[in-house]
């Protein structure tokens, strides 16, 4: 039983660390960083370290130096602004809005939207009639 329950550990842990890296390689890559080439070279430097870090080396401590810059990038990704200030098509680049109707949500969309209007009890109608 003792075997069983270690290669489910080691398994679980083996998951755990895919996960991480994987994140942690495309958080730098959809990073804010303003050169496309650094952002895909400090992501495959990374997963580099990382894969070796975890399963190729044999020094103890050099998972935990990997952990750390696990949660640099999280705490850099946490500091990230988001912005909508990307070239989006017509249809698409308008925020939506809602508002709040006596019984009854509208949502209305700038950019020829329907106007219709959803009631509480999920049925649309419409309200340019």
């Amino acid at each position: 039983m003792s075997t069983l329950l270690s290669w489910l550990i080691a398994g679980i842990k083996l998951v755990i660390q895919v996960i991480v890296i994987t994140w942690t390689t495309l958080a730098i890559y959809f990073s804010n960083l303003p050169w496309p080439a650094l952002r895909l070279g400090l992501s495959v430097a990374f997963a580099a370290f990382a894969i070796w870090a975890f399963w190729v080396s044999r020094q103890r401590r050099m998972p935990a130096v990997a952990i750390a810059l696990v949660l640099g990038v999280v705490a850099w990704w946490l500091t990230i602004t988001p912005s909508g200030d990307q070239n989006w098509r017509p249809e698409v680049a308008v925020m939506p809005r809602a508002l709040k109707a006596v019984d009854a949500t509208a949502d209305h969309y700038e950019a020829q939207s329907s106007n219709h209007i959803r009631e509480d009890d999920g049925n649309y109608v419409n309200s340019s009639i």
